[in-house]
C-alpha cells in the first residue's frame, strides 16, 4: 500500500508517453496487492481478511434509525412504471436503440413527505448479457423501494464479444449509466426525487460500469446532455474499478463514497481485483468509512441469493443492512 502512495503522490518526472499513467499505479497496487492474496484465498478456509470486514464474523452493525432503514410497504403494494425511455444510442453495429427502465417506489399512501433519494439500480451479464428483470437486479429494487428509496433499474448495452470485455463494451456501460443518471436528476420533480442525493447499486459487470462512473470525465452521448451525472455513493456486488479508462491526461479525483461486497471465492472478478481497488481508492484518499469492502467467506461471484455452505440463511439477510446504512449515512438520510 505504501507503494501505491508514493506511485500515485510522485512527482511524475519520469514521462509515460506511451502508457496511461493511472493504469500503471493500478497495476503497482496490485502488485502490492498480490502480497495479500494467500491471505484473500484462505478466507474458503477461515475468517481472516487483510482488509476490510468479513460476513458474519468481525462485520460491526451500523445502527440505522433514518425513516429508510425499515420497510414501509408490502412487495405487492409497490408502484412500478415500467419501459420508460431514458436515453438512445447507437449500437456497434450502428444501430440506434432505445434505452429503457422501470421505477419502483412506495405507494402513494405509504410515502413520507419531501423529496426521496434515488438508486439507479444495474444488472450483471460481463458486458454481454443480462436484464433488468433477473432474479437478483429485480429483488434488490423491490427491497430498496419498500425502504423508501426511488429506484430505477436499466437496461444498457451490453456489447461485449470476448470473455474480456472490450473497453469500448465497458466505456458504452458507463456511458448508458451516466445517461440514467442524467435522466433522473433532470426529472427529478416528476418521480419526487431529491437530484442531490442519488446512488447506484451495480452487480457484476453492472457494478463495473456504475463504480467506475466517476473514472470517466466525458459524460457520454446516451441522452440528458446538460444534467449533471455525478452520484452521492456506489454500492457494488463483485464489482471492482475498470483501470484501462485511467488517463494519464488529468489527475484523477477521489470518486464517491465506496462500498463494495465481494465472495472470496470469486472465479469472475477474482478477489485481488476488488483489494487493488481497495488500496488505490485509499492512494487517492478516500476516507476508510467511505472506501469499505465486505468479504463473503467462501462467497463465489454474486454471493447474495443462495445460502453458503453450512448457513441456512443467504448473505443477502445481513447485508441489506449493511447497504441501507452505508446508504443512510453517505446520503446523509438520518433525519
Amino acid at each position: 500500500a505504501a507503494s501505491c502512495g508514493e506511485v500515485a503522490q510522485g512527482t511524475g518526472t519520469t514521462r509515460l508517453s506511451s502508457m496511461k499513467l493511472g493504469a500503471v499505479i493500478f497495476l503497482v497496487c496490485a502488485a502490492a496487492a498480490l502480497l495479500t492474496v494467500p491471505a484473500v484465498v484462505s478466507l474458503r478456509f477461515s475468517f481472516g481478511s487483510p482488509i476490510g470486514w468479513t460476513l458474519g464474523h468481525d462485520l460491526p452493525v451500523e445502527p440505522c434509525e433514518s425513516y429508510y432503514c425499515r420497510p414501509h410497504a408490502n412487495v405487492s403494494e409497490l408502484s412500478v412504471l415500467g419501459n420508460v425511455t431514458y436515453g438512445r444510442a447507437t449500437t456497434r453495429d450502428g444501430e440506434w436503440r432505445n434505452l429503457t427502465l422501470d421505477v419502483y417506489s412506495l405507494p402513494a399512501s405509504e410515502r413520507s413527505s419531501g423529496l426521496k433519494p434515488a438508486v439507479v439500480l444495474m444488472h450483471g451479464g460481463a458486458f454481454a448479457f443480462g436484464s433488468r428483470y433477473q432474479h437478483l437486479p429485480w429483488e434488490e429494487a423491490k427491497a430498496l423501494a419498500q425502504h423508501g428509496f426511488v429506484v430505477f433499474t436499466i437496461e444498457y448495452r451490453k456489447e461485449a464479444r470476448s470473455g474480456l470485455p472490450e473497453l469500448g463494451a465497458v466505456r458504452a456501460a458507463i456511458d448508458d449509466a451516466k445517461a440514467a443518471v442524467r435522466f433522473v436528476a433532470r426529472h427529478a420533480q416528476s418521480y419526487g426525487v431529491d437530484a442531490s442525493r442519488i446512488a447506484t447499486w451495480g452487480t457484476s459487470a453492472g457494478g463495473i460500469a456504475s463504480g467506475s462512473m466517476d473514472f470517466v470525465q466525458e459524460p457520454g452521448d446516451s441522452g440528458n446532455p446538460g444534467f449533471p451525472s455525478n452520484v452521492s455513493a456506489h454500492v457494488l456486488l463483485s464489482g471492482c474499478m475498470w483501470p484501462l479508462l485511467l488517463s494519464p491526461h488529468r489527475r484523477q479525483e477521489a470518486p464517491a463514497p465506496w462500498l463494495d461486497i465481494h465472495g472470496t471465492s470469486d472465479g469472475i472478478v477474482f478477489p485481488f481485483l476488488a483489494v487493488v481497488t481497495h488500496l488505490y481508492l485509499r492512494t487517492l484518499g478516500l476516507p476508510a468509512d467511505q472506501n469499505r469492502l465486505i468479504w463473503v467467506p467462501g462467497g463465489h461471484h454474486e454471493p447474495w441469493r443462495r445460502p453458503l455452505p453450512g448457513q441456512r440463511r443467504p448473505p443477502r439477510d445481513e447485508l441489506r443492512q449493511h447497504v441501507v446504512a452505508f446508504l443512510v449515512r453517505e446520503m446523509r438520510l438520518e433525519e
